[in-house]
C-alpha cells in the first residue's frame, strides 16, 4: 500500500527564514504525529511557563476530533516549578497551498480555574491505570486534519523480531519541517503470550 505522496513543503520554524524543498515525498504517518508543549499559567510570575514536551495524535470519532496523548503528560507535576500543567499547545497544518504551513493552537486542560474538572476523557473502566487520555478539540475549517484512524493499515500479524517504528519528538527535536523522528525497534517477545499472566503463574 502506497503511503507516500508528493508535495511541496516548508521547513520554516518560528523566527526563521523559509526554505522550500520542491516535491518532497513524505509518509502519511509523518503527518499524524504532533509535537506537544505542556504549559502552566499558574506560576508565581503569572506568565505561561513550559513544563515539558510530548507527542500526540488526532483520532476522529463520530465526526469529532480528539487529541490523544498520555495521562502522565496532562497531569504530571513538574519537579522544577512544583506546578501541574493546565494548558497544552500544538501545531496543526494549515491548508494554505502550495506550501505546508503550521498554525499553533492552545487548549485548556481543565474546565475550571481550580483545575478540578479535567477536559480529557480516560478509560471508562480502568481510568488512569491506562496511561492514555482523549482531549476533544475544535479544529478550524482552514486546517488540514490527519487523524490516525483515517489511514488504512495493512492487516499484518505481528511476529517476534519484526521491525516496529515509533514516531515522536524526543527532547523537542523534530525531523525537519515540524515532522517527527522515526525510531526503529523490534518485537522482543512472543506477541501471543501475555507477559502479565506469565508472571502471575510463575
Amino acid at each position: 500500500m502506497d503511503q507516500i505522496h508528493n508535495i511541496v513543503y516548508s521547513t520554516k520554524k518560528l523566527g526563521e527564514t523559509s526554505k522550500y524543498i520542491p516535491k518532497a515525498s513524505i509518509d502519511k504517518l509523518s503527518y499524524t504525529a504532533i509535537p506537544l508543549k505542556i504549559l502552566s499559567d499558574q506560576t508565581d510570575s503569572q506568565t505561561e511557563k513550559t513544563l515539558g514536551t510530548a507527542t500526540g495524535f488526532i483520532y476522529e470519532y463520530q465526526e469529532k476530533y480528539y487529541l490523544i496523548t498520555n495521562w502522565h503528560v496532562v497531569t504530571g507535576l513538574n519537579n522544577e516549578t512544583n506546578v501541574c500543567p493546565n494548558l497544552i499547545e500544538f501545531p496543526l497544518q494549515s491548508s494554505t497551498k502550495p506550501f505546508i504551513r503550521w498554525k499553533r493552537y492552545k487548549v485548556n486542560l481543565y474546565a475550571d480555574q481550580e483545575m478540578g474538572v479535567p477536559n480529557w476523557f480516560v478509560h471508562p473502566e480502568f481510568k488512569e491505570k491506562v496511561d492514555v487520555v482523549a482531549l476533544k478539540i475544535d479544529i478550524p475549517k482552514e486546517i488540514l486534519v490527519h487523524p490516525i484512524n483515517g489511514i488504512e493499515f495493512d492487516q499484518i500479524k505481528p511476529a517476534i523480531a519484526d521491525d516496529i517504528y515509533i514516531l515522536g519528538f524526543p527532547y523537542s527535536y523534530t525531523g525537519g519541517g515540524n515532522f517527527p523522528i522515526w525510531k526503529r525497534g523490534s518485537i522482543a517477545s512472543e506477541p501471543d503470550i501475555d507477559y502479565i499472566l506469565t508472571l502471575r503463574s510463575a
